[in-house]
């Protein structure tokens, strides 16, 4: 039985639209490689279209904050200044996630990932206080930030990303994850791939021994060390060394240097311009190139075979 929080986002989940991925004009180049045991991929711009292009560029309005606080249980108490208010929160947020980011680069995290549930916590409990919101009903701030998520960052499956995921299980490939991601991404790619309603953060038909979510350490990509990370996961379980690994993902900095980095065999996915990132004014991007490019996910088993 669901429980309150799934019920709560279910009909947003529901009310998704497709977006088709843009062509970017880009060349696939691809060959067999016999080599390759593990297959690790990258989420947002690689799995699923986002329309902003990735996790943090997510556009937030008004409408969106309104929508999102009602699901969870908090209204303004002025209705007539709940425009002007969802204005002033949404700048609050931004500011927030600031200050917290800071706080995580003073404990050596490089590129900090925060935990959006806190984030929220604090701008909701600061409003409460201004006596700007109120409650009504049982709450639920994960579903605010669900809500939120789902209706500034529209997103949906990469063409053939549920078929490719489904061949990849048949042919018993483990496959592992590395995605700047927060514990609703999970809940997302799990209604996508199978139309799983789940409060589980573990994605279907993925090893959780070797997936690295960057909200889970406070840690995002490019930060090496959540490819270090995986390669002691990787190494332990199935005894594999990186070389024999292929990582894919749509960023030449945080997915295809982060990678090579950790000896990875790495794929460029330049399936859509929205999120294809060449990053061609990134010293550390100008003297390396992809294993691999990929176009359509399909493209991974003429690599695989």
């Amino acid at each position: 039985m669901q429980n309150d929080y799934l019920k709560r986002i279910e009909p947003f989940l529901k009310n998704y639209s497709k977006i088709k991925p843009i062509e970017t004009g880009i060349q696939a180049d691809y060959r067999y490689d016999s080599n390759i045991k593990i297959i690790v991929f990258d989420i947002y711009g690689t799995l699923i279209v986002s329309s902003s292009g990735d996790l943090d560029k997510a556009t937030a309005t008004t409408k969106h904050v309104i929508t999102a606080l009602n699901q969870g249980g908090f209204f303004f108490i002025n209705s007539d200044l709940q425009e002007e208010n969802a204005k002033q929160l949404i700048k609050l947020f931004h500011k927030t996630i600031i200050e917290e980011q800071n706080k995580l680069k003073q404990q050596n995290h490089p590129y900090p990932e925060v935990d959006i549930i806190k984030v929220w916590t604090k701008c909701i409990n600061t409003f409460e206080q201004k006596n700007i919101l109120k409650r009504k009903g049982s709450v639920c701030i994960k579903t605010v930030t669900t809500v939120f998520e789902i209706l500034s960052n529209k997103v949906y499956p990469m063409t053939w990303m549920q078929e490719v995921l489904k061949k990849l299980r048949q042919k018993n490939i483990p496959l592992g994850i590395v995605s700047n991601a927060q514990f609703y991404t999970p809940v997302i790619m799990n209604y996508f791939i199978d139309n799983t309603l789940s409060e589980d953060e573990l994605i279907n038909g993925f090893d959780d021994d070797i997936s690295v979510f960057s909200y889970k350490l406070l840690r995002s990509k490019p930060d090496t060390y959540l490819f270090e990370l995986l390669t002691e996961k990787i190494y332990k379980k199935y005894n594999i060394k990186s070389s024999q690994v292929l990582f894919i993902g749509n960023d030449m900095l945080k997915d295809v240097w982060t990678a090579k980095q950790a000896g990875f065999k790495t794929a460029l996915f330049a399936g859509d311009k929205r999120s294809l990132r060449l990053r061609n004014d990134d010293e550390r991007c100008k003297n390396i190139k992809p294993d691999f490019v990929l176009t359509k996910l399909l493209q991974i088993f003429e690599i695989i075979k």
